[in-house]
């Protein structure tokens, strides 16, 4: 597995924080490659000892990381032959999206509640709308990494605005940001849809700036509906 748009100087630097534990931050290493390295095709072994090497640790907790992310199905291990990544599914990307849809539109009902009861200020929406005004005003400049990075703080910052943190718990586990990013691995058709998407996205955030759980609704579903047909495109697009 080759570490994607990175200068030579770049290669082998383990990410993470100061202070945490080895295996944690070759564990954000390597799942950082998984999910947004361009030239990690479907399907492509990832070897343990070309990692070893370059990470510059020894073999046992990169076996140790690649077994925590097959665990989690970023990638998955094969008896015998090592691991690999694998493309999701029309089935697998469907199940994904009708999940958050049910996530993304309960969290955005509970956050217009809070609102209401006066538990969060209306304000608290200002920060969405930052997002949309930066992926619309930087979008010739942004890589389709970083435009999926926008794409999932937007979505996660209303998921956070619904003050339940098993709600919270559960979305994040879903994987969507690296789904995004594997279904959307070598097409660039989102520079297409991104008026759409920005429309979209001021729609959710007019909704809960006027506290309408109706308008929210209808502007959340149309929106994750439209991501899904997209994303069904893509994934069978190479």
């Amino acid at each position: 597995m080759q570490q994607s748009n990175s200068s030579d100087d770049d290669r082998g630097t383990l990410m993470g924080a100061p202070g945490e534990k080895l295996a944690d931050a070759l564990y954000a290493s390597i799942r950082d490659e998984v999910i947004f390295g361009t030239d990690v095709g479907a399907g492509e072994r990832i070897y343990p000892k070309g990692l070893s090497e370059r990470f510059n640790v020894s073999p046992t907790p990169v076996r140790e990381a690649l077994m925590r992310l097959a665990a989690e199905g970023y990638i998955e291990s094969i008896p015998r032959r090592g691991f690999r990544i694998r493309k999701p599914s029309s089935q697998q990307v469907r199940d994904l999206w009708e999940v958050r849809l049910g996530l993304e539109v309960n969290a955005g009902e509970l956050a217009i509640m809070r609102m209401k009861a006066g538990e969060i200020v209306a304000d608290v929406v200002k920060p969405l709308l930052q997002i949309v005004e930066q992926a619309d005003s930087d979008w010739e400049r942004l890589s389709g990494r970083q435009q999926i990075e926008l794409n999932t703080k937007f979505h996660s910052r209303i998921v956070e605005l619904s003050g339940n943190a098993m709600l919270q718990s559960i979305y994040q586990s879903i994987q969507l940001q690296y789904v995004s990013s594997r279904v959307r691995h070598g097409v660039d058709s989102w520079r297409e849809r991104r008026e759409i998407e920005i429309r979209e996205h001021r729609a959710i955030v007019a909704a809960l700036a006027d506290r309408d759980e109706d308008a929210y609704r209808i502007a959340a579903k149309s929106h994750v509906l439209r991501s899904l047909n997209d994303a069904l495109n893509d994934v069978t697009a190479l």
